[in-house]
């Protein structure tokens, strides 16, 4: 944390949380979320605040930043205070529809507070814990409109025998799949490596959710029989 408190107006730190087997997974890293109030830091402030760090990485679409420090891979995500508060109030207007994942709903209310000055990211956290009913309504409907599309284009590629095209969809199908029992449950969609496990600690699934992810993600079942199952599935959320 003393690094990041280098920079200029840092506000808080987060990190996403770890399941204990993660600890021992080869494909572990260590997740941050570094907020400020001002000025997003450049890439030479970013490498420059981390001297002894290993494979430094910089994404070109947005400050995130990939390294190894002392073995351990981090990931580093700078965002704006202001920017999150923006989107927040949004959120709460009843017609809003978050167009995507609520993955980075998930960073926010579920991550690891490291570093809080003000007490700003609890308020967003409790922000996230009382949202209106009507978001996850709301989404959920965006959700599930996105699965029928999505079957749509299975059907096609059942019709077409398109091995590409339905792997391909069947990816986009299950990202949205998942999310949408989450929804169902006032949740957000956590990580993928995260999803099974946490799929276990929800309240409530569709009956036969874990039979449905396993005709689905087996490739020796052929396309119609995958396809008639994300039919039904498609058909049963909400």
């Amino acid at each position: 944390m003393e690094r990041f408190s280098q920079l200029p107006d840092v506000e808080a730190v987060i990190r996403l949380p770890i399941l204990p087997q993660e600890y021992d997974d080869p494909i572990f890293s260590l997740k941050l979320d570094v907020f400020i109030t001002s000025n997003l830091p450049d890439y030479s402030q970013r490498k420059d605040l981390i001297p002894d760090a290993k494979f430094f990485e910089a994404s070109r679409r947005k400050p995130k930043d990939r390294f190894f420090w002392n073995n351990l891979p981090v990931h580093v995500e700078y965002k704006l205070c202001r920017q999150w508060e923006e989107l927040m109030t949004l959120i709460k207007q009843s017609d809003f529809h978050w167009d995507g994942s609520t993955y980075p709903l998930f960073r926010m209310a579920e991550g690891i507070v490291l570093k809080d000055v003000s007490g700003w990211i609890h308020r967003q956290k409790d922000a996230l814990y009382n949202l209106p009913g009507s978001f996850f309504v709301v989404h959920l409907g965006l959700l599930r409109d996105r699965l029928e599309h999505l079957t749509s284009d299975l059907a096609i590629a059942t019709y077409l025998k398109d091995n590409v095209m339905f792997e391909m969809t069947m990816g986009k199908y299950l990202e949205t799949l998942t999310e949408a029992w989450f929804t169902m449950e006032k949740s957000f969609m956590p990580p993928f490596d995260q999803i099974q496990t946490r799929l276990k600690q929800l309240e409530y699934l569709p009956e036969g959710a874990w039979g449905v992810l396993d005709v689905l993600t087996r490739p020796n079942i052929d396309l119609d029989r995958r396809l008639e199952v994300a039919k039904k599935a498609t058909y049963n959320v909400g």
